[in-house]
C-alpha cells in the first residue's frame, strides 16, 4: 500500500524530473562542445590555410593558361599572313595592328638571325633637331674657338661659356656666310637653358638678316622655324607657336616637290601634330591649314587618322579637349600607339638587352617559347614571348617577340581567372614579380600582409601569385569568427532545446487543463441537464396523478414544462454545435435578413425568463439599418447566449439593455447588464472553449463554458467581431459588429 502511494506521488513529479534530466544533459553537452571547439583553434587555422592553398593553385593554373592563350593569339596575329620584312610600311602596319588588338604585347620587335633589328627601325627616321651643321672655317684660330664652344655646349653642358665663345667667333669672323650658323648656335644654347625669349630673338635674327642664305640651306631654314615655334610652345604662347608651325607646315610640302623630304619628316609631323590639336573651326589660320593639308594629300583624312599615321607623337594628356570627335575607344587606341612610338628608358634598355643576345643563329624556334631574362636594374625576371616567323629577311631567319605585359595580366587576366571563385572582401589576389615588394607593384594597395604565395612554374615563371589581407592576424581573426559562429549555433541549439521543453511542458499543461475542463464540463452538463429533466418529471407526475385541479395552475405547469423543454433543447443544440465545430462540419446558411427582427424574436421568446425573475429589458433599434447577410439560427444562438448570461450572472440589479446601431461600415449589436461583471485578467480567455471564470459567484451558477465559444465562432463566420468591456460588480457590455457587406474570402480566412 505504501509502495503504491509513493509511486502515485512520484508520477506527479515525473514530467518535472524528466525535463530536469533533459536540460542537465543539454547543458552538459553544450559546455563540453564549447570547451572542445575552443581547443580546435589550430585545426581551424590549418583548415582555412588548406582552403586558401587550394584556391591559389586553381587561380594560378587558370591565370597561366589565360596568359599562354593571349600570348599565342598575339603571335598568331603577326604570323597570319606573309610579310615583306624590307617594306617598313608593311612591317609597321602589322605592328600597329598587334598593339591595338593585343594589350598583352609590349615593346614588339622583329630581329633576324644575325641579331639585327628589323623593327624597331635601326635607321633614324628623323634628323637630329639640334645637332650642329658642319661648316667650313678657314681661319685656324676662329675654328679652334668654334670647336671649343661646341665642346662647352655638347660635352660639358657649360652653355654660358659656350655662348661667350660663339659670340667671340661672331665678333672676329663676322660678315661671312657662317654668321647665321653662329646665331643658330647661340639660340640653341639659350633654348637648352630654357631661356626661350632670348632663343626666339636670335632665331628671329637669322630669318630677318639672312633670307638669301636660308634659301640655299633650307634645312637651316626649317630648323629655325621649328625652334621658334617650339620655343613659343614651351613658353605657353600657343598663338605664337601656331603662327610659326603653320608657316613650317606650309613650306615643307612645297619643298618636298623639288627635293628629298625624308630629313624633314620629323618637322612636318611635329607641326601637323600641333596644328591638328590647336587650330579649330572659326580660327583665321584654318584656311591656310586646310590648303597645306591638301598639298600634303591629307585634306580628306580625319584628325584621328592623321594622328595615328605619324611616327611622331606629341599630345596633351587630355586629348578629348583637343578633339571632341575622339571617342574613349579611339583614345585607348591612340594611347597604345603612342606607347609604341614613345621613347622611354625602360623601352631603350629592353631593346638593348634583346640586341645583346648572341645566340640568335643557334635558335631553332618553330613554336611559341617564353624566354626569360633578369632585369639587373630591378633584380626581377621578365618574360619575352618569342617565335620564329615564316619567310626570311634576305637569307636570314626572322624572329618576332615582345615583352609580356604584367599590367595587362594584373588588370585583365587576373580578374578573369578569379571569375566564379568565392571572393572575400578581406582578401586580395596580387600578381607580382618575384623578389619585388608588394608596395612597389601595388603602391595604393591596402592589402599589405602576405598570407600565401604561389610561384608560377610555366609561362609566368619568375612571378608569384600572392593572397594578401589587410590585417596581419587574418588567420587568428578568421578562426575566432568561425569559433564564434559555432558557439552561436551551440547556444541556439541549447535555446531551442530549452524552448522545446518549455513548449512541450506548456502543451502538456494545456492538455491537462483541457482534460480537467472537459471533466468539469461533463459534471456541469450532467447537472444542468438533470435539473430541467427533474422539474419536467415532477410537474408531469403531478398532472398525471390529478393533483392539480385548478385550470390556471395546470396551464402554468404546462408552460413551465414547455419552457424547460426549450431550455433543454437549447443545451443539446449547443453541444451539437460544439461537436460540429470541433469536427469541422459546422456550416452556415446566409440570406438577407433584418438583424432587428431576429433580435426582437429572441427577446419575445425570452419574455417568460425575463419577466418572472423581475428583469427589466430596454431596447433601442436604429430604424434605417438595411438587411444584412445573416444565418438566422446562428444569430438567434448569439443573442440567446448573451441574454442568458446577462440573466444568469445578475444579482439584485435586474436590468438588460439591447441596442442596434450603425458604426463605421458596420452594424453594432450591443448587449449589456448590471450583473457581477468579469475580472480584467479573465477577459482574454473568455471566448475559449470550456473556460469559466474561477470565482464562487460563477461556479455556483449552472454553465458549460461553451456558450461564448459558440458565439465567437458564429460571429466570425459572419465576418464580424465581438468585444467585451467589464468591471467586477458593474456588469458587462458585449459589442458584436457585423459588416454591411460580407466578404466571403475574409470570412473564410477569419474562420
Amino acid at each position: 500500500m505504501m509502495t503504491q502511494h509513493m509511486l502515485k506521488k512520484l508520477s506527479k513529479y515525473l514530467p518535472a524530473i524528466f525535463m530536469s534530466l533533459v536540460i542537465a544533459s543539454g547543458l552538459t553537452i553544450s559546455v563540453l562542445g564549447i570547451y572542445f571547439v575552443g581547443q580546435q583553434k589550430n585545426d581551424i587555422i590549418l583548415k582555412i590555410k588548406k582552403e586558401l592553398s587550394v584556391n591559389i593553385v586553381q587561380v594560378s593554373s587558370r591565370l597561366e593558361s589565360l596568359a599562354h592563350q593571349y600570348i599565342q593569339q598575339a603571335i598568331d596575329e603577326i604570323a597570319a599572313a606573309p610579310l615583306n620584312y624590307s617594306n617598313q610600311q608593311q612591317v609597321l602596319a602589322r605592328i600597329k595592328k598587334l598593339v591595338i588588338r593585343h594589350s598583352i604585347a609590349r615593346y614588339p620587335f622583329f630581329i633576324d638571325s644575325e641579331g639585327k633589328f628589323i623593327f624597331p627601325f635601326t635607321g633614324t627616321a628623323v634628323p637630329a633637331a639640334i645637332n650642329p651643321p658642319e661648316i667650313q672655317i678657314d681661319n685656324m684660330d676662329i675654328r679652334l674657338l668654334y670647336q671649343q664652344a661646341q665642346d662647352m655646349e655638347f660635352n660639358k653642358n657649360a652653355y654660358l661659356d659656350a655662348i661667350r665663345d660663339y659670340l667671340r667667333c661672331l665678333n672676329n669672323y663676322g660678315g661671312t656666310y657662317i654668321e647665321p650658323y653662329i646665331f643658330n648656335a647661340v639660340a640653341r644654347c639659350y633654348f637648352k637653358m630654357e631661356k626661350y625669349s632670348q632663343a626666339v630673338a636670335y632665331y628671329s635674327e637669322i630669318l630677318e638678316r639672312y633670307p638669301d642664305q636660308l634659301e640655299k640651306d633650307q634645312t637651316l631654314y626649317f630648323r629655325t622655324l621649328r625652334q621658334i615655334a617650339l620655343s613659343f610652345k614651351n613658353k605657353g604662347d600657343i598663338k605664337g607657336a601656331t603662327r610659326y608651325y603653320i608657316r613650317l607646315y606650309e613650306e615643307i610640302p612645297r619643298y618636298q616637290i623639288t627635293a628629298d623630304a625624308s630629313a624633314l619628316h620629323y618637322f612636318k609631323n611635329e607641326a601637323l601634330a600641333f596644328l591638328n590639336q590647336h587650330i579649330q573651326k572659326g580660327k583665321p589660320e584654318i584656311n591656310r591649314f586646310q590648303k597645306a593639308k591638301k598639298i600634303d594629300s591629307l585634306d580628306s583624312a580625319s584628325q584621328l587618322d592623321i594622328t595615328l599615321s605619324w611616327r611622331y607623337f606629341d599630345i596633351e594628356e587630355d586629348i578629348q579637349q583637343a578633339n571632341q570627335e575622339i571617342t574613349p575607344t579611339d583614345h585607348i587606341r591612340f594611347q597604345k600607339l603612342k606607347e609604341l612610338f614613345d621613347t622611354t628608358d625602360e623601352k631603350t634598355q629592353f631593346y638593348h638587352r634583346i640586341k645583346r643576345i648572341n645566340h640568335w643563329p643557334k635558335l631553332q624556334i618553330s613554336a611559341l617559347q617564353i624566354q626569360r631574362f633578369l632585369d639587373s636594374d630591378t633584380n626581377t625576371i621578365q618574360q619575352i614571348a618569342l617565335q620564329k616567323m615564316p619567310g626570311k629577311n634576305g637569307n636570314r631567319a626572322v624572329f618576332f617577340g615582345f615583352l609580356v605585359s604584367h599590367q595587362f595580366i594584373r588588370s585583365t587576366l587576373l580578374p578573369d581567372a578569379l571569375e566564379g571563385m568565392k571572393r572575400e572582401d578581406d582578401l586580395a589576389y596580387l600578381f607580382i614579380k618575384k623578389n619585388t615588394a608588394m608596395k612597389r607593384e601595388y603602391p595604393d594597395n591596402v592589402f599589405t600582409h602576405s598570407l600565401l604565395s604561389y610561384a608560377f612554374q610555366k609561362t609566368l615563371l619568375g612571378n608569384d601569385l600572392i593572397i594578401a589581407s589587410k590585417d596581419g592576424n587574418f588567420f587568428e581573426i578568421r578562426a575566432r569568427k568561425e569559433i564564434r559562429i559555432i558557439y552561436i549555433l551551440i547556444f541556439a541549439l541549447l535555446f531551442a532545446l530549452i524552448s522545446g521543453i518549455y513548449l512541450f511542458y506548456k502543451y502538456i499543461a494545456r492538455e491537462a487543463e483541457l482534460i480537467k475542463l472537459k471533466s468539469e464540463f461533463v459534471d456541469s452538463a450532467s447537472h444542468t441537464l438533470k435539473t430541467p429533466l427533474t422539474r419536467i418529471r415532477m410537474l408531469t407526475e403531478k398532472l398525471h396523478l390529478g393533483w392539480i385541479n385548478e385550470e390556471s395552475r395546470r396551464d402554468e405547469y404546462f408552460r413551465t414544462i414547455i419552457s424547460e423543454t426549450d431550455l433543454l433543447t437549447e443545451m443539446v443544440n449547443n453541444m451539437l454545435n460544439f461537436s460540429k465545430i470541433e469536427s469541422g462540419k459546422k456550416t452556415y446558411t446566409f440570406r438577407k435578413e433584418s438583424l432587428s427582427g431576429i433580435v426582437q424574436k429572441v427577446i419575445d421568446q425570452f419574455d417568460r425568463h425575463i419577466t418572472i425573475p423581475g428583469f427589466r429589458i430596454e431596447t433601442s433599434f436604429q430604424q434605417d439599418i438595411p438587411p444584412l447577410e445573416l444565418d438566422p439560427e446562428a444569430i438567434e444562438l448569439v443573442v440567446m447566449n448573451l441574454m442568458q448570461n446577462a440573466i444568469k450572472y445578475s444579482n439584485d440589479a435586474k436590468f438588460i439593455s439591447v441596442k442596434i446601431y450603425n458604426g463605421k461600415n458596420r452594424v453594432i449589436l450591443e448587449v449589456s447588464d448590471k450583473g457581477i461583471g468579469i475580472p480584467e485578467q479573465d477577459i482574454p480567455r473568455l471566448f475559449e472553449k470550456f473556460f469559466r471564470v474561477n470565482s464562487p459567484q460563477v461556479s455556483s451558477r449552472e454553465g458549460s463554458g461553451l456558450g461564448l465559444y459558440l458565439v465567437k465562432h458564429a460571429v466570425a463566420a459572419h465576418g464580424g467581431k465581438i468585444n467585451v468591456a467589464s468591471r467586477p460588480g458593474e456588469g458587462a457590455t458585449f459589442y458584436v459588429s457585423f459588416p454591411l457587406h460580407r466578404n466571403t474570402k475574409e470570412t473564410q480566412k477569419e474562420n
